[in-house]
């Protein structure tokens, strides 16, 4: 397995260059993922977050 990280500071253009590997990969059909913690802040809600041992975190960030 090899590993890509891309990092720098705010509006850089991170995820623009993530997005363009994805299809560049995705076009000759080499299997991937894009992990981009940006989306998994937006989507994960720290009200709904369950930690190891079944303990639930409620609240707002």
């Amino acid at each position: 397995m090899e590993i890509t990280l891309i990092t720098g500071p705010a509006g850089v253009g991170k995820s623009t260059l993530c997005w363009e590997m994805s299809l560049q990969l995705a076009t000759v059909n080499v299997a991937h993922t894009v992990i981009e913690t940006d989306e998994l802040d937006r989507n994960v809600s720290a009200a709904n977050l369950v930690l190891p041992g079944g303990v639930r975190r409620t609240g707002r960030r």
